[in-house]
């Protein structure tokens, strides 16, 4: 079995090398002269590297391309249709980033929202879903591997969350290089953002290879001597996926904040596919176990990512103003990177804590209510990727219109971003209430367990009616820089959240005391975010004082005209939605 198990690693050792080249490979195309280090230099004329001949194809989109399909003529109103884009003259064929990055938006429909919102809500379900697989066929094949699963899989997963600061920051700061107009600006985002996502999966690889073995003792427990060598066998694969995962995260969130969510959607569904055949290939037929669901894993997220990262090149057209992959000033551009990134950082901080806390405060009401809220955690997190959609597009939609300092159209996208999180959330309310009801057998087949769940499920209907909106709002406010704000109202929101779940245990609230905290947090947050929007230096006051000055000028040339039985239908002019 351990000879299984080095051919395993040593078989993903092979792809990482493999796929390392193709990394070098995007690195090297088209670099501006002189920004190419000398080592890099050598290196490529000694390995004769050359892009593959698709990269320089250009016409007709292909299922990978990173392309932005032409707007429908009824993705934007016709009061306000968006300026015509000035042409290359310097490409014959115009690429989405040079297309976002000549031309004014125009404010998107409902419809086009959701045109966006829906492709972006099964890149963030893929995850839960690829995860539910590897549990299902592990699980399957022995109850001591699926047993290791769980803190294995925790400890891999914590870490990469930590960093999805740089999926957000990524995001909003691309989308406000093309609103601005700058192409040039657009393309060092991405390299610095890649170049640090980079750096950080090497750093979380070598952290979870050397110390993963003390961690997992400290997470395991008592049954430790038993689970540690299990765990350690998929940690120790996961590890190697690490820099792919995080290079590929920025990735798709480079081709998000040009609005393309199309393009990740579909390398998500290929990499779950390439998941899920070997999964069934190497755990069901092949009998590597544990070892080869992370495999399985690995490879998948390694093919993902060239995927992407050959995409977004091709966004981003032949003419490079940086080089694709790099740090011209390593400590000048990440500090300027984090200047962004870091408030975004503390906030998921903030927020982990909040949920790990919830857990840790369960625990204290016993097996079966720690079961019940595990379960219906499990069912909350799956509906909060809704409420995540939104907030990206509020990312990829609204930096535009700050630069071109519209108010008008930020409150109007604002609006229908609340209106859509409004549907999303009651609809999420009603499926996750039902669970409890109607699928029990989908958890567990305990009555006590159930009697917990239906304790909870009031509870958890109304924390997914908040969570969405929370979300769009916050979007929002990451779009606009209120940076500062966020990290402050998460430090405290999740101060005030501890000090509830240390009240509790002087409270006989039960395991309902532990839901009504995490509604807190919810509720607390919108409310917060919605008057920091709404207030004298929000989003929606000064669109509502800017709409109102306009319309009282148009009012008052009408009269100039007319008098006020010229203005429309004699009562002069309103806004409307």
């Amino acid at each position: 079995m351990k000879e299984h198990h080095l051919a395993i690693r040593a078989s993903t050792l092979a792809c990482l090398f493999c796929v390392t080249g193709a990394f070098t490979n995007l690195h090297l195309r088209n670099a501006p002269r002189g920004r190419i280090s000398p080592s890099l230099s050598t290196l490529a004329s000694r390995l004769h590297v050359s892009a593959p001949s698709s990269f320089r194809r250009s016409g007709k989109h292909c299922v990978f391309a990173g392309s932005i399909a032409p707007a429908a003529p009824d993705d934007f109103e016709d009061g306000l249709p968006p300026e015509p884009a000035t042409p290359d003259t310097d490409s014959p064929t115009s690429t989405p980033f040079q297309r976002i990055a000549d031309s004014k938006q125009a404010v998107p429909t409902l419809a086009a929202l959701l045109r966006f919102t829906i492709p972006t809500l099964g890149i963030w379900l893929a995850g839960p879903i690829m995860s539910l697989v590897d549990t299902s066929v592990v699980g399957l094949s022995s109850d001591l591997e699926l047993a290791g699963m769980g803190p294995a899989t925790n400890l891999c997963d914590s870490f990469i969350y930590l960093f999805t600061f740089l999926a957000v920051a990524t995001t909003n700061l691309l989308a406000g290089a093309l609103a601005d107009g700058d192409e040039a600006k657009s393309q060092t985002v991405v390299s610095h953002a890649l170049a640090i996502a980079l750096g950080a999966g090497i750093l979380v690889m070598l952290v979870i290879e050397i110390a993963g073995k003390s961690m997992l003792a400290a997470t395991i427990g008592a049954d430790g001597p038993l689970l540690i060598p299990v765990a350690l066998k998929y940690t120790n694969i996961r590890a190697l996926g690490a820099p792919f995962v995080l290079v590929g995260m920025v990735a798709q969130s480079s081709l998000l904040g040009a609005k393309d969510s199309v393009t990740p959607l579909l390398v998500t569904l290929g990499a779950g596919a390439i998941n899920l055949i070997l999964d069934m290939t190497l755990v069901s037929f092949g009998k590597c176990g544990i070892a080869g669901a992370a495999a399985a894993t690995v490879v998948a997220e390694m093919v993902g990512t060239v995927v992407l990262l050959r995409a977004l090149k091709r966004s981003q057209g032949p003419r490079r103003f940086y080089p694709f992959i790099a740090l011209s000033s390593p400590v000048k551009d990440i500090a300027k990177f984090f200047t962004f990134a870091g408030p975004v950082f503390f906030a998921l901080f903030g927020k982990s804590l909040c949920y790990t806390s919830l857990g840790i405060a369960a625990q204290m009401m016993g097996a079966v209510p720690l079961a019940a809220h595990q379960v219906m955690l499990r069912c909350f997190f799956f509906f909060t990727t809704f409420g995540d959609s939104l907030s990206t597009t509020a990312q990829a939609f609204l930096p535009g219109f700050l630069v071109d300092d519209n108010k008008l159209a930020i409150g109007k996208v604002v609006r229908r971003l609340v209106s859509i999180s409004l549907g999303v959330g009651g609809l999420n309310a009603m499926l996750a209430g039902l669970l409890p009801s109607f699928f029990p057998g989908l958890f567990t087949t305990s009555a006590a367990i159930v009697g917990q769940m239906h304790l909870i499920a009031p509870w958890l209907s109304l924390c997914l009616l908040a969570h969405a909106c929370t979300m769009a709002l916050e979007g929002t406010l990451l779009a606009e820089r209120e940076l500062r704000f966020l990290a402050s109202s998460y430090a405290i929101n999740t101060l005030l959240v501890l000090v509830g779940l240390r009240r509790l245990q002087h409270v006989a609230a039960g395991i309902q005391g532990v839901w009504a905290c995490l509604l807190y947090f919810q509720v607390s947050r919108c409310i917060i975010f919605a008057l920091r929007l709404l207030s004298k230096h929000g989003l929606l006051q000064r669109a509502r004082r800017r709409a109102s000055r306009m319309f009282e000028s148009l009012g008052g040339r009408t009269r100039g005209h007319g008098g006020d039985d010229a203005r429309i239908g004699g009562k002069g002019l309103s806004v409307v939605d």
